[in-house]
């Protein structure tokens, strides 16, 4: 549709606002001529979601109801006669902009009363199946209109039955409204814009040169549609401060707008004078107005974003042609007869890489060194996704589920079929195959072998009998995004976690695995969960005494017995999308999806990722490791000694099983099936997601499903295999690739592209908690403002936080107390009595020593 044609129509829906409206935007007026047997339909409330009611109100004063694209909404009225009397039992059509939809979206059936009360998110009580109000002729946003009417002469395909028993007339009335888009704000990372004639090429710039910046790429987007915001203004403010968090730059504000596709460059401009070497903090803070037609999650017009990224900034002269060419670099060390050991070290250097003797005669030692480690021992492939697979409780067979792999949102943008299969693990062979009910997100099996527990997208618990395939029963669990479920220890019950849909709260819910009775539900009692409508996996510790959930930066514990909560661990980076407890109960494993400061209903995303391992007694971090991919799924080795994470499909991490020492947190072997060098740019969408992970109950050996691309059911088994030495970095020049122990002599990569942005900043920054933890930082735990075991805060940390914090941030100023265990856990207070609440928070560097 022509943009002329477009605003005709929002012109004309404004007309009908002007016409319709008196002293309140609640219709009352019937547009259709007046006859003694025509009824009037009135609707005293139309708004998004089930009780949401904002309005628009225009220039002109004209106040009219606002949905939202891609959500539910609701209408509540009544159908009357002349006499003012309900009519009862009556079937409404109910059409969204009518003049161009012949066909009903819903029908409504009133009440006795002649009352209709109409959700679009529900469907039991009424005829029509759920319904989300989509673009309105391609367009997200604008005017339009909703009819509701009473067609009892005529034949309405999809809507009401003629209606042949009475002798009323037709009536309709027409409701305008504003569409409206929620937008969220992605951060894409940052780079170094270099000044013009500054290069990197030939050496590696230590940062950005005089009159360069740094560059914070934006993209906004519609929710619910990987769509961006097009040609859209925003204003920004940027600023330099240093390690204290003193500005050293005057602020400077900017005006730009959007891209076609949503994105938008913000830079942080270093002036050419500015002298010199500086390392601090670059910062921006955005606002963008999407007023009167996108608004964010809160519904709030003016969508603030506000984003501390650490920078290292070296202002120093620009290299002379001359230093570009130094050939000071180191060379590669020269290793004649290929053996892995350089020339000046080899007693033997001209040998051939298999051969005893040299061509001068010399003898080297004879010996074949051999390390065991996981090697792949077949594979079963299939040409789309095979998301999920899962041994018994002994290891003799394993359960698949072949469904497009997707989380929350996106399974409701593509959705698919599912098949169930079971095969044999010995001989690695199909025993039985199904078409099970929805879209399969997730599978668990009951601890003796005789059932699983399949759980869609939509949130339904199926339990299938495992002999033969047959479901026994179903019944659905919270209205939200399905996320996990698992059987408890002795089998008698399910948890099944859910997450946030736009609308409808995540919960954790228990229930019968016997009969599908509800039993509980959990409440968090945690004041300082945020997010605490967004649950994405679930486990019980091994006694079955403990129920553990993993939710946004957060998880939770709970006691069994009396269904209280223990404890409730922050900080986690981001989406916890798999935890579990070690076999021995000592660890907890968190498998942490890519990096945000808030929900994303999508859940959809590349990088940075983590995967972290806690003292499952202290709750402290033992240690983690950063990833270029989303982490996707985790499996513990059975002797508890080593810990498996699978990966999405971006960079270094990418198609990857990653197996750790569980107690050091040493990468001891990678596992893939495609080389990481692949998976960089365009290159990404050639690359798998490993998206189902388990290690066998008995042995070692792992099974692993893949999405998006070589898709299939791999088998890792270990072996002894022979030692090969050389550089495993994929991105180094000398990267060997038969290579299974690294040497040690990798050389600095040519190029990293993506370039990897490393944070090297101040050890303790404050920043507002609601942002989540800035990038490369975590939250500052309790225990290392305590040295030494005392009443009061000491140690190298605690001098540190206490130098660069101002005096208002602490605590208690007569003891200089950075952290309150008693009340707020980790937040540093900052005394303003309009706050309300401390937000201010200390976070520290990853991997960052006080001392430095």
């Amino acid at each position: 549709m022509s943009h002329n044609l477009r605003r005709q129509g929002m012109m004309k829906a404004m007309l009908q606002v002007a016409l319709l409206l008196s002293a309140s935007w609640l219709l009352v007026i019937p547009v259709v001529a007046q006859g003694e047997n025509t009824p009037t339909i009135i609707i005293d409330e139309l708004g998004a979601f089930n009780n949401t009611n904002m309005t628009h109100i225009d220039a002109q004063g004209l106040e009219v109801p606002v949905l939202f694209v891609g959500e539910t909404f609701h209408a509540r009225g009544q159908l009357v006669d002349d006499a003012g009397q309900g009519i009862g039992m009556k079937c409404l059509n109910i059409y969204v902009e009518p003049d161009v939809n012949e066909t009903p979206l819903a029908t409504v059936q009133t009440d006795e009363e002649g009352r209709f009360d109409w959700f679009s998110g529900e469907h039991e009580a009424t005829d029509s199946p759920p319904a989300t109000l989509g673009p309105i002729e391609g367009e997200h946003v604008g005017f339009s209109s909703v009819r509701v009417a009473f067609e009892p002469q005529k034949t309405v395909e999809g809507g009401c039955e003629p209606d042949d028993g009475t002798d009323l007339s037709a009536s309709h009335i027409d409701a305008a409204f504003l569409l409206k888009s929620r937008v969220d704000v992605l951060n894409l990372g940052v780079d170094i814009v270099q000044p013009e004639g500054g290069t990197c090429e030939d050496v590696e710039c230590p940062g950005v040169y005089p009159g360069g910046a740094y560059a914070l790429n934006l993209r906004l987007i519609l929710d619910r549609y990987d769509e961006g915001v097009p040609n859209t203004p925003l204003t920004y403010q940027t600023v330099l401060k240093d390690q204290n968090g003193l500005v050293v730059s005057s602020i400077e504000d900017h005006v730009t707008q959007t891209n076609s596709t949503g994105h938008v460059r913000l830079l942080l401009n270093i002036s050419s004078g500015f002298c010199c070497d500086f390392e601090g903090l670059g910062e921006w803070n955005i606002v963008f107005n999407g007023s009167p037609f996108y608004v964010g999650h809160d519904g709030l017009s003016n969508v603030s974003h506000s984003v501390n990224v650490q920078a290292v900034i070296v202002v120093s002269d620009a290299p002379e042609d001359d230093d570009l060419h130094d050939e000071d670099e180191d060379e590669v060390p020269r290793d004649d007869d290929g053996d892995g050991v350089p020339n000046s070290d080899d007693a033997c250097p001209a040998s051939a890489l298999n051969s005893d003797v040299d061509e001068n005669g010399c003898e080297e030692e004879s010996t074949v060194e051999t390390v065991e480690t996981f090697v792949l021992e077949s594979s079963t492939l299939y040409s789309s996704d095979v998301s999920v697979v899962a041994f018994n409780h002994n290891g003799s067979e394993y359960a698949t589920i072949h469904a497009g792999f997707c989380q929350a949102k996106t399974c409701f943008d593509e959705p698919t079929n599912s098949v169930l299969r079971f095969w044999n693990t010995s001989t690695q062979t199909e025993r039985l195959s199904s078409q099970v009910h929805g879209h399969v997100i997730k599978l668990d099996w009951s601890p003796n072998g005789s059932t699983v527990a399949l759980l869609t997208s939509d949130n339904i618990v199926a339990i299938h009998n495992t002999t033969d395939g047959k479901r026994m029963f179903m019944f659905m669990a919270a209205r939200s995004y399905g996320a996990d479920l698992a059987f408890s220890p002795d089998g008698s019950m399910l948890a099944v976690v859910s997450s946030f849909d736009g609308e409808d709260a995540g919960r954790i819910e228990v229930y019968s695995a016997l009969d599908g009775a509800f039993i509980q539900r959990l409440n968090p009692t945690y004041p300082d969960y945020d997010h605490n409508t967004h649950y994405y996996s679930v486990d019980w510790s091994p006694d079955g005494k403990r129920l553990l959930v993993g939710g946004f930066k957060s998880f939770i514990e709970y006691n069994v017995s009396d269904w209280l909560m223990l404890r409730a661990v922050d900080g986690v980076y981001s989406y916890i999308t798999e935890l579990a407890y070690s076999p021995d109960q000592s660890m907890i494993a968190t498998c942490i999806g890519w990096s945000r400061n808030t929900p994303s209903l999508l859940r959809s995303g590349y990088a940075p990722s983590q995967v972290r391992v806690y003292d499952a007694l202290t709750g402290s971090v033992s240690w983690w490791y950063e990833s270029t991919a989303s982490c996707l799924n985790l499996a513990w080795s059975p002797d508890s000694e080593s810990v498996a994470f699978s990966h999405s499909k971006h960079s270094v991490d990418a198609s990857r099983i990653n197996i750790f020492n569980a107690s050091t947190g040493k990468k001891v072997v990678e596992l893939a099936t495609n080389p990481s060098l692949l998976c960089e740019g365009d290159g990404v969408d050639h690359c798998a997601k490993v998206t189902g992970l388990d290690w066998h109950p008995e042995e070692d050996r792992i099974v692993s499903t893949q999405s998006n691309n070589s898709f299939g059911i791999y088998h890792w088994v270990v072996e002894s295999v022979e030692v090969v030495r050389g550089c495993t970095n994929p991105y180094s020049q000398n990267f060997n690739p038969s290579a299974n122990q690294d040497d040690g002599r990798c050389m600095d990569p040519e190029d990293s592209n993506p370039p990897v942005f490393v944070p090297n900043g101040p050890v303790f920054v404050v920043s507002d908690r609601r942002q989540g933890a800035p990038s490369g930082y975590s939250l500052a735990e309790h225990e290392i403002m305590f040295e030494k075991l005392n009443y009061f805060p000491n140690g190298e940390c605690y001098d540190l936080a206490r130098s660069v914090l101002d005096r208002w941030q602490i605590v208690n100023l007569d003891d200089d107390w950075i952290i309150d265990g008693a009340g707020y856990g980790n937040q540093v207070y900052q005394r303003d009595a309009s706050s309300g609440m401390p937000y201010d928070t200390l976070y520290k560097l990853d991997n960052a020593e006080c001392t430095s």
